[in-house]
């Protein structure tokens, strides 16, 4: 899905806005909320929220940015779908607090792992080569300014997190002494920061970024039926896209058999289709077409699973066709013996199963 068509914010944006492009988000979304909030007393609060966000931007981890948005995201699509909020859930202290992780260590444990973080970087600096030498000396003031490695950061991350951060300095370090340059073997901090949180993140935490986009993408569409829909084929496809998406099956599904690169980028996928889909709406155009979100979001999460026992012919066959199923696949062949393909915890019959993997048997 495209991220980058955007409506600009009323305001002209400010310099986060124009380079940072999740804050770009942030903005737009509560851009998007206002018109809700105009006349009431919040408006003023809400109105400000970007401005105090880009003041404390970079305080913040990646992933807690990623959750200060999703959150907003979510308001929008409760506010979409007619689900009451309490309009103080979208101001700037209750985002920032809903979005910020907890500290789980003392200032003093922290404050060694920054020392220990230093090391490293200044020994990177010190294996340069001379050519490089300049771009050496300033390692650390964008490693450790107010945008780098913090003390009041590393407080708000699991121990897994730093041992990650301090290994991949260390491999870096092993690449610069063996000639690599420093420009092409160390990664942006915020880089260090979200491959640290990406590989400290649980199957399950992945699943429920995953289903929580999906359910707001629901919303959103939940009072929009497309031009070519009628009222009660709109209601079937929401109900059936959460039977396909949304059920204890598919958990399972994902967080036991899918690999976690897969889970990860089906994480992404869903956040992308949602924002999209919201940012089309938001702009005066159609709302991209549900049917075929739904076919991209199980065509990510398409796993193989060995069956001690094949299913029979008679039993691929007897789910009868699906305005999401295409015309041509009303006859489902079984998968090869021992195997059952799945989209989550659907079976190779849905009218969700993508025809690309069909007519690879």
């Amino acid at each position: 899905m495209p991220p980058s068509d955007r409506t600009e914010p009323a305001d002209g944006g400010s310099r986060l806005i124009d380079s940072d492009q999740l804050f770009i988000r942030l903005s737009l979304v509560y851009h998007w909320l206002q018109p809700a909030v105009e006349g009431r007393s919040i408006i003023p609060a809400v109105e400000r929220a970007p401005a105090s966000f880009e003041r404390i931007w970079h305080d913040l981890l990646p992933d807690e940015r990623e959750r200060a948005v999703d959150i907003l995201v979510s308001r929008f699509a409760d506010l979409e779908a007619g689900v009451p909020r309490g309009w103080e859930m979208i101001t700037f202290n209750a985002v920032k607090g809903a979005a910020r992780r907890s500290s789980l260590h003392e200032h003093r444990q922290s404050t060694t792992r920054l020392g220990q973080l230093k090391s490293r970087i200044d020994a990177i600096a010190r294996a340069a080569p001379p050519d490089e030498a300049e771009q050496a000396q300033s390692l650390n003031a964008y490693y450790f300014g107010p945008a780098g490695f913090t003390s009041a950061k590393l407080r708000r991350m699991k121990d897994f997190e730093w041992d990650f951060c301090s290994d991949e300095l260390s491999k870096v370090l092993e690449r610069v002494q063996t000639g690599e340059p420093i420009s092409e073997a160390l990664p942006a901090v915020d880089t260090i920061l979200s491959r640290a949180h990406e590989a400290a993140q649980s199957p399950a935490e992945r699943f429920a970024i995953f289903t929580r986009s999906i359910d707001d993408l629901l919303k959103v569409y939940q009072l929009r039926p497309l031009s070519n829909e009628t009222q009660e084929g709109h209601l079937e496809n929401l109900r059936a896209a959460r039977e396909t998406l949304l059920n204890e099956v598919e958990a399972t599904s994902f967080v036991e058999h899918l690999h976690p690169d897969r889970q990860m980028a089906a994480a992404r996928l869903a956040r992308e289709c949602l924002f999209h889909s919201c940012n089309e709406h938001m702009s005066g155009r159609p709302l991209p077409s549900l049917p075929k979100i739904i076919k991209e979001l199980c065509n990510a999460v398409m796993v193989d699973i060995p069956q001690p026992h094949p299913h029979s012919r008679s039993d691929t066959q007897s789910a009868a066709p699906h305005p999401f199923a295409p015309s041509t696949t009303s006859a489902v062949f079984p998968p090869p013996p021992h195997y059952h393909m799945r989209s989550l915890g659907v079976s190779s019959r849905s009218p969700f199963f993508p025809i690309s993997r069909r007519s690879a048997w």
